[in-house]
Order: C-alpha cells, then structure tokens, then sequence
C-alpha cells in the first residue's frame, strides 16, 4: 500500500482544491486619509553624473505617500510618477523613500526641507 493511500484512504473520499487564490500585498491595504497632510523631510538631495537629473532620500514625517504624486519647490510644481521603498511605490509614515527628479537643481531644494504632497493623477 502506498503512503498515499494511507494518508488519503483509498480513493473513497474526494475533495476539492481552491483553484483561484487571492494575494494581498502590504500595500493594496495602504489608504490615503485626505484628513492627514502627506509630508516628506528631504535626508540627502544626488545629482547624476553628467545630467540635470536628480535622486531625493526622504522620510515620510506623517501621511502616506504613493506613485502619481506632486508637489511645489519655489513656484514650480514637480510631479514624480514612481518612487522607490519597500513597499514597491508606496511609503507611510516613519519609511524612507526615494525618487528621481527632472526640471528642478539641487540647490533649490535643501537637506532638512519638507514637501507637502498631493496625490493626483499624472497623464501619460
């Protein structure tokens, strides 16, 4: 006899197995509460070499913030379709985050600043 049969019985017995599993990720649980200001503190502004771009580190200091949002440095507002955590594109409160910028120098955003974020959506 063999060890399914033993476990299983002989055949007798059927069951059915789950075809469609659901997989929630930590993220897909994050909300956006619009009674809550959504801010970062900038850690460390980068340049890349050879390119006007630039990569902002920053901590979330309350709210939550996701992928498609914007906010105002000096009159000029600057989206960011993606950032980087460890969540995958979305960060609260107390995570560190980052995301790369373009139309916008180093100098006019300083270590120890913070931007309020608005969430809206970008059009490709």
């Amino acid at each position: 006899m063999s060890l399914a049969a033993l476990t299983f019985g002989a055949g007798k017995q059927s069951f059915s197995v789950p075809t469609m599993m659901h997989v929630f990720y930590p993220k897909d649980s994050i909300k956006i509460d619009p009674n809550v200001e959504n801010k970062i503190q900038v850690l460390k502004v980068s340049t890349f070499y050879n390119t006007n771009d630039i990569y902002i580190i920053g901590q979330v200091i309350s709210g939550v913030v996701k992928d498609n949002m914007s906010f105002c440095v000096n009159g000029k507002k600057i989206c960011v379709p993606e950032i980087d955590s460890r969540l995958k594109g979305v960060a609260k409160q107390g995570m560190n985050l980052g995301f790369s910028l373009q139309g916008i120098t180093a100098e006019e955003i300083a270590k120890g600043s913070v931007l309020d974020i608005t969430h809206e959506q970008i059009s490709q």
